[in-house]
């Protein structure tokens, strides 16, 4: 290797965790706190992934990284991958739109003819949630939280094996 030192900062950096912060007045900002040593954020676990604008946390599980925050449809979203290319995608968008949010989301959990509600409702704090499994295999799950300043949205849409730990751990997200 032409260059060991780079290699050596490059394992340093991902062993150690990082931040990056977003450009300011952009709505980038996510960090992990994985391997931080300074305490969670309120209401956060240690080793919780969190995020800067708007803030809030997610127990994601190991081995899910975060991509860089994007805008898709008007709507804010980060994504954070894991094994085997499994994702959650979690959304925000300004609190005075939760309620619009909450009724369009309270329509999915209604599942179409041949599929199958596996569980849905209220969570506490105002949110709701819902799981559904498709004709095939794919399960589809999504929470909906209010955070300080954003309606906060965690979304899966996974394989059998994976679609319990996944909605398990959206049940996680909140506000900080």
């Amino acid at each position: 290797m032409k260059h060991p030192s780079l290699a050596i900062l490059t394992l340093a950096f991902f062993v150690v965790g990082c931040s990056k912060e977003g450009a300011p007045g952009s709505s980038a900002g996510a960090s992990s706190s994985t391997g931080s040593t300074g305490s969670p954020a309120g209401g956060c676990s240690a080793g919780a992934y969190t995020h800067k604008n708007p803030e809030f946390c997610i127990q994601a599980p190991e081995g899910f990284t975060a991509g860089s925050d994007e805008v898709r449809g008007g709507i804010a979203r980060v994504e954070l991958t894991g094994p085997q290319g499994k994702a959650i995608v979690l959304s925000w968008v300004p609190i005075d739109r939760f309620d619009d949010e909450l009724q369009g989301m309270k329509a999915l959990a209604k599942p179409a003819d041949g599929d199958t509600s596996l569980g849905s409702g209220e969570l506490p704090g105002g949110g709701f949630f819902y799981h559904t499994k498709f004709k095939g295999e794919t399960h589809q799950a999504e929470v909906l939280v209010k955070g300080k300043t954003h309606a906060l949205r965690c979304y899966v849409n996974t394989s059998q094996e994976m679609a319990d730990k996944l909605l398990a751990a959206c049940k996680t997200l909140r506000g900080t």
